[in-house]
């Protein structure tokens, strides 16, 4: 199994692995740079804003596994690089996903993510179509 496969199920697992107990931190301000972050519009995952600038493609679409909807995002290759990074630093911890300041989910990362691609499962429809907008608007 490739490098990329790897990530993006390293990523879907984590949505996944979130229990009662990890629950309410998707619905808690994230806590790198406090309120000042959460008031920013755009996503955010973690500290990194991903957009048009950083984002190749962003799409809603079924997982082959699961067959449950997921958004699918493909970086750019200057950005894969700074992802997987920030994604070393989170491995054990949550690893929030900020949408115009609200937390929509934050996983668990269980491995860094350098492959260049990740998928976000466990959000609403809704959410998922604001995901798409976001990560293809400008920064």
């Amino acid at each position: 199994m490739n490098r990329a496969v790897r990530s993006m199920i390293a990523l879907v697992a984590a949505v996944f692995s979130l229990v009662a107990g990890n629950a309410h931190q998707a619905h808690q301000a994230p806590q790198a740079n406090g309120a000042a972050e959460s008031a920013k519009k755009g996503v955010f995952v973690g500290p990194l804003q991903l957009c048009a600038d950083t984002v190749e493609t962003a799409s809603a679409r079924p997982d082959e596994y699961t067959g449950q909807m997921v958004v699918s995002i493909i970086l750019r290759p200057t950005s894969a690089k700074t992802f997987g990074e920030m994604t070393e630093e989170f491995v054990g911890k949550p690893l929030p996903i900020i949408l115009d300041g609200e937390v929509v989910i934050s996983p668990i990362v269980y491995e860094p993510i350098f492959g260049g691609g990740f998928d976000i499962s466990g959000v609403t429809v809704a959410q998922q179509s604001r995901l798409v907008a976001a990560f293809t608007q400008p920064c």
